[in-house]
């Protein structure tokens, strides 16, 4: 599977390091999202900007697909972080249904984990950022299981599908400009969710408690909140469609 391949070789070449060579432009996107408006992030009266409207991925993204537009965050203060970072990721689900609707595998305790990381990091993390919600689930998925099935649909969602030659009338340089620009979107998807992994100095391990804290904070009307545990193989994908 392209994808598949183009994960796998990219993460065997730079997806392990963690580059700190960003911390500028990390700067200059922290200050552009920052509006007049802001909410309490801790207890000790740590403020974080507040974006409210969700923040445009790439122009390749922006432009994929009617299910990815912003979307209005609302602003309730004062508020938790575990509330405000609860009420990002509703709206991301509401948002990003059809990603959900398409990736089965994905369920409420690996949305949960990703919350847990957002939590965690809710003073250096926007939680009502897009790339950042699909950073962290891409990591609570990187953590807890060992497939590529939630990987491979992350990618594909964020990303769009990896250029092939099965289209009809794309030459050579033009699918060689595709494929470099999507990898490129993917080493920059990778280089974001490795600066997730360091803000939470490398500890990814949510343990029950956190998690039912999480899950209790999460809304239960979307259908991918009722699934619980990540489901068996042979659930989402029979022997025989496996084989094909």
């Amino acid at each position: 599977m392209p994808v598949v391949q183009a994960l796998r070789s990219f993460v065997a070449r730079v997806g392990g390091s963690n580059n700190n060579s960003n911390k500028k432009q990390d700067s200059k996107e922290k200050l552009r999202r920052t509006t007049s408006q802001s909410i309490v992030c801790t207890s000790s009266s740590a403020v974080i900007p507040f974006t409210p409207d969700f923040p445009s991925t790439s122009s390749s993204l922006a432009s994929s697909t009617a299910s990815r537009k912003s979307a209005p965050c609302p602003l309730v203060e004062p508020q938790s972080p575990e509330q405000y970072v609860a009420m990002c990721m509703a709206r991301h689900i509401t948002v990003h249904s059809k990603f959900f609707e398409a990736a089965l595998e994905i369920d409420s305790p690996i949305i949960a984990i990703a919350m847990a990381y957002l939590v965690r990091t809710c003073e250096t993390q926007d939680p009502s950022s897009s790339d950042t919600f699909f950073e962290a689930l891409y990591l609570a998925w990187e953590t807890e299981e060992d497939s590529v099935l939630g990987q491979q649909d992350i990618a594909e969602y964020f990303l769009g599908p990896y250029p092939t030659s099965s289209r009809a009338g794309v030459s050579r340089d033009q699918l060689r400009k595709e494929r470099s620009e999507w990898r490129a979107n993917l080493h920059k998807f990778m280089k974001g969710k490795d600066r997730l992994w360091k803000d939470l100095e490398y500890r990814t391990i949510i343990f029950h408690p956190e998690m039912e804290r999480m899950l209790a904070l999460l809304p239960t009307e979307h259908e991918v909140m009722t699934r619980k545990c990540t489901r068996e193989i042979d659930d989402l994908f029979p022997p025989r469609q496996r084989a094909a």
